[in-house]
């Protein structure tokens, strides 16, 4: 069989196909076929003429290694997947020693990016309700004083983080909609929006970044937007989060982390 063929015969297995149905595929009757899959290390053939097993496809690629029989599944056909799927690990061992790097990279990832985001949450309701850096060095030592600044000029938080999930500024028509209160506290959030529209041609709905209960529970944000001095390690991430929360200055503690983990990898940018 021809390179194409045995691929052919990789994807109809792949997708669940009982030998008829490859067979036809082939255009070879299914005697032929079945024939072929009764020699010795047919399979282990088959799954080395796929160059990798990325080339199925992602549907093909999640039916073949699921190891559930799919409704309408002959048993056969089932149980030659399992086989195949078999072949597949063995002859591309190297790919899924990556892909499973790549699984726990990405597991790393999203749980550092969690404790991140809680860590800034802590930040910026802290920052709101006791002042900024920014605010603290204006003299801004009240409730008031803050208010009537961010009314005319917006605030600058501590941290700038997250990209869009959480942006380094706000100008003063974002502050003064997060200031304002609607007078029927209990209406829907939808009316609140179209209020503060109509209001302030501006509602909370319209900001670039996410409010502050809105962060818990986010996606990771895309490469390259986040602060540089935010952890990429989960150990780390979780030391940045306790130090904030018990009152640490993040920029203060976010910055040790960094020439700590700059320290441990043997970098000085």
């Amino acid at each position: 069989m021809t390179k194409k063929e045995l691929q052919s015969v990789a994807h109809g297995i792949a997708q669940g196909l009982s030998v008829i149905d490859a067979a036809a595929a082939l255009g070879v009757d299914r005697s032929t076929l079945s024939g072929r899959m009764k020699r010795g290390g047919f399979l282990d053939t088959v799954a080395a003429a796929i160059d990798t097993p990325a080339e199925l496809g992602v549907e093909a690629f999640r039916n073949l290694f699921d190891g559930e029989q799919h409704e309408g599944e002959r048993k056969t056909a089932y149980l030659l997947r399992l086989d195949f799927a078999d072949a597949v690990r063995a002859a591309h061992a190297d790919f899924f020693a990556k892909l499973a790097e790549c699984t726990r990279q990405q597991a790393e990832r999203e749980k550092v990016d969690s404790l991140n985001i809680k860590t800034m949450v802590e930040m910026r309701d802290r920052n709101w309700k006791k002042g900024t850096a920014d605010e603290m060095r204006r003299g801004l030592d009240t409730p008031e004083k803050r208010k009537a600044y961010r009314l005319k000029h917006g605030i600058k938080w501590d941290c700038a983080g997250f990209g869009r999930w959480y942006e380094p500024v706000w100008d003063a028509k974002r502050c003064t909609v997060e200031y304002c209160d609607h007078p029927d506290s209990l209406c829907y959030w939808r009316e609140i929006y179209a209020w503060q529209r109509a209001k302030f041609g501006y509602s909370w709905d319209d900001a670039p970044g996410k409010r502050l209960w809105e962060l818990n529970g986010t996606s990771p944000p895309a490469e390259g937007s986040r602060d540089a001095l935010l952890p990429v390690t989960a150990a780390d991430a979780q030391e940045l989060a306790e130090a904030v929360k018990a009152g640490a200055d993040y920029l203060t503690a976010a910055r040790k982390m960094a020439i700590r983990a700059r320290a441990r990898n043997g970098t000085n940018t």
